[in-house]
């Protein structure tokens, strides 16, 4: 995948305009707009519950494997 990272402002119209794209007329991009100066709180408690989890003693002896066995016995309907 090609990827082309910018910034650019918002107008008072509520539009964007990028321009100097690396990509040819006619391509399907992807876009995902993302506030960079937006409020970590959120980010900041997930982390530190995503952490909370890995040190659980459960957690500890677990392998990608295990996760992997999980994730296919999900899929599989057991």
């Amino acid at each position: 995948m090609n990827t082309f990272k910018t910034f650019a402002e918002i107008d008072g119209q509520r539009r964007l305009v990028v321009e100097d794209v690396p990509f040819p007329p006619g391509a399907l991009v992807e876009v995902m707009l993302v506030d960079s100066h937006g409020d970590t709180a959120d980010a900041d408690r997930w982390w530190a519950f995503f952490k909370s989890l890995q040190a659980r003693s459960q957690a500890r002896g677990l392998t990608d494997a295990d996760i992997q066995a999980e994730i296919d016995a999900y899929r599989s309907g057991e």
